[in-house]
C-alpha cells in the first residue's frame, strides 16, 4: 500500500511509550502531512464504498433497469437501516419508549441539533456527523501512531481500518465513527498529558456508547506509571485535573442512568431494553460461542445464510481474541488494557439465539490497539498481500450483504 509520509521515522521504547513526559513528540498535532493522509485515505475508503455501492445497488434494488432506476435518497434510507434508523427516531422523537434506552445519547442529539440544517432529515445529518468524525478519528490515529511507532507504521494503520471489512459502518450514521474520534482523542489527550481534556472527551464517549467508560482503564495505566516515574504527587492544579478527568465519565454515565430512570420509572433501563431487544445480558465468556455452535446445528447441514454467518462471526471473534492476546508486551500497557477491556466486555454481553457472535466484528472496527499491530506486522510484503486480499474482497462482500438484507 502506497505511503504519503514524508517526515522521519523516529522509535520509541513501547514500554515507556505510554509514560513520556509532555512535548515528546518530534509531530506536531496539526501536521499538514498528517492530515494530508488523514484525507487521502479517507478519500480512498469513500471512492471503494462508493464504487461498491453503485455497483451493487444497480444489480441488487428493485426497478432497476438500463433506463430507469432507483432515487439515491431511497439508497439513503436502506444504509441507514436498523440502528441508524433508530438513532434518527431518538433524535426527532426522544426517549419514548423503553427499548429506545438501549441507544446511547449522543449521536441522537447531535443529529438532533443539525438536522434543520438538513431540511429536517436526521439520518442524513448523522451521515454526515460519521463521516466527518472518521476524517478526524483517522488524523488524530495517524498522529498517534506516527508518535508511538513512526509515520510508515501510522499509514499502514490508518489504512488497514479504514479497509477493515466492517469499515463501511464509519460512513453510516452509526456510533463507530463517532466514538472511535472520541476514544482516539482521549489517547491523544492522554499521550499530551492533558487530563481534563482526556476526561471530557471520555464522557463524551461514554454518552456515545457505554464502552466509553473502558476509556478509564488507559487514563488508569498512564496515572500510576507517571506516579511510579515520577515518585512524587502531582502538583495541586494537576491533581484537580486529573480528579476531574476521572470523574467525567462516571458522571456522564451516571446523569444518563438517572435521565432514563426520570423517564421510565425503572433502574438499569438500558439493560432492560437490551435484554428485551437483543437479548443481551452478562453472561460467561463462552456463552455466546456455545449459543452459536447449538445454532449452527440447528439449522442442519443444508447451505444457509445463517450458517454462513454463523461461520464468519465466529472466524472474526477468534481473530478478535487473537489480535487482543498478541498486545501483552507488544504495545503499552495503556493500550493492552483497552483493548481487553472491549474483548471481555463484547464476549461477555452476547446475544440470543444464532446471532449471538455476530456484533463482534463490529465493535472491533474501534479497536483500534489491533490495527496498530497489524500495522506494524504489514510492514512485511508478505503480510501486507495476505491482509489486503482478505480485507479488500471481505469489505466489498459485506457491504453488498448489509445493503442486500433491506431489499429481500
Amino acid at each position: 500500500m502506497a505511503q504519503g509520509t514524508v517526515e522521519t521515522p523516529k522509535t520509541h521504547d513501547l514500554g515507556a511509550a505510554a509514560n513520556a513526559k509532555v512535548g515528546n513528540s518530534s509531530v506536531r498535532l496539526l501536521d499538514r502531512v498528517v492530515w494530508r493522509d488523514a484525507a487521502l485515505i479517507w478519500l480512498l475508503q469513500h471512492a471503494l464504498l462508493f464504487g461498491v455501492l453503485y455497483v451493487g445497488a444497480s444489480f441488487l434494488l428493485p426497478g432497476v433497469t438500463n433506463t430507469s432506476g432507483v432515487s439515491w435518497s431511497y439508497v439513503g434510507r436502506l444504509l441507514a437501516g436498523w440502528d441508524g434508523a433508530n438513532y434518527a427516531q431518538i433524535a426527532q422523537q426522544g426517549y419514548s419508549q423503553l427499548w429506545t434506552a438501549a441507544f446511547s445519547p449522543l449521536l441522537p442529539a447531535v443529529e438532533h441539533m443539525l438536522a434543520p440544517l438538513f431540511g429536517g432529515n436526521a439520518a442524513l445529518a448523522g451521515a454526515i456527523v460519521a463521516n466527518a468524525a472518521a476524517l478526524g478519528a483517522f488524523g488524530l490515529l495517524r498522529w498517534l501512531v506516527a508518535d508511538l511507532d513512526g509515520p510508515q507504521t501510522a499509514w499502514r494503520t490508518v489504512f488497514l481500518l479504514a479497509i477493515f471489512p466492517t469499515a463501511f459502518f464509519l460512513v453510516l450514521p452509526y456510533t463507530e465513527s463517532l466514538f472511535l474520534l472520541l476514544s482516539v482523542g482521549t489517547f491523544v489527550a492522554l499521550r499530551l498529558r492533558r487530563w481534563l481534556v482526556a476526561g471530557v472527551l471520555a464522557a463524551l464517549a461514554t454518552l456515545c456508547h457505554t464502552h466509553g467508560l473502558l476509556l478509564l482503564l488507559p487514563m488508569a495505566a498512564v496515572l500510576v506509571g507517571d506516579l511510579r516515574r515520577d515518585r512524587r504527587l502531582p502538583s495541586l492544579p494537576t491533581a484537580a485535573a486529573i480528579v476531574a478527568g476521572f470523574a467525567a465519565p462516571l458522571a456522564a454515565f451516571a446523569g444518563f442512568v438517572v435521565y432514563l430512570h426520570a423517564r421510565f420509572g425503572v433502574w438499569g433501563a438500558t439493560a432492560l431494553a437490551q435484554a428485551q431487544g437483543g437479548g443481551k445480558s452478562f453472561e460467561l465468556p463462552v456463552v455466546g460461542f456455545l449459543r452459536a455452535g447449538r445454532a449452527l446445528f440447528q439449522f442442519g447441514p443444508n447451505l444457509s445464510l445463517y450458517q454462513a454467518h454463523i461461520f464468519v462471526d465466529g472466524a472474526f471473534t477468534l481473530a478478535f481474541i487473537a489480535l487482543t492476546a498478541a498486545t501483552i508486551h507488544r504495545l503499552p500497557l495503556a493500550y493492552v488494557l483497552y483493548a481487553w477491556g472491549h474483548l471481555l466486555l463484547d464476549l461477555c454481553t452476547p446475544a440470543h439465539n444464532w446471532y449471538a457472535l455476530t456484533s463482534n466484528m463490529r465493535y472491533m472496527l474501534v479497536v483500534f490497539p489491533l490495527f496498530i499491530l497489524l500495522g506494524r506486522w504489514s510492514a512485511r510484503p508478505a503480510v501486507e498481500h495476505a491482509l489486503l486480499l482478505v480485507a479488500l474482497p471481505l469489505l466489498a462482500l459485506f457491504f453488498v450483504a448489509f445493503l442486500r438484507v433491506f431489499v429481500a
